[in-house]
């Protein structure tokens, strides 16, 4: 599979080593070199420092190509935004979304986005808990 991942933030970062392990190509954009440092020497997969937002980078990332995308970026309308241009220009197969707002997520659910709620998995986490 051809994967690319925007944001390399915690989160990004460790998804990106750990599916880089395997068979599938993984590459990561990011703006920051100093957050595509973090990925370290056990990621086997390319980083590409660039704007995610970018029409210019994510095709130099290979987005004609991509079977997944994760947006992670810490800009949730950044995410939802790029998400659907990787979906409905690129016709990405599956996308994934970072998200943190209820409202966002209820309005972005019905685009064919798979969105990732933090706030509500720490919720359901913290209700296991009890």
């Amino acid at each position: 599979m051809y994967i690319i991942i925007v944001g390399c933030g915690d989160v990004g970062s460790k998804l990106a080593r750990d599916l880089s392990t395997g068979k599938d190509n993984v590459v990561v954009v990011d703006r920051s070199r100093k957050a595509l440092k973090k990925l370290g020497l056990r990621f086997n997969g390319r980083a590409l420092r660039g704007d995610g937002l970018d029409i210019e980078t994510l095709e130099e990332a290979g987005i004609t190509s991509c079977d997944v995308m994760f947006m992670l970026t810490g800009d949730e309308d950044l995410n939802l935004v790029v998400g659907q241009v990787a979906k409905k220009m690129y016709k990405v197969n599956r996308v994934v979304v970072q998200a943190h707002s209820y409202y966002k997520e209820e309005i972005f659910r019905n685009k064919e986005l798979v969105i990732v709620n933090r706030t509500n998995l720490f919720i359901d986490k913290f209700k296991q808990c009890i």
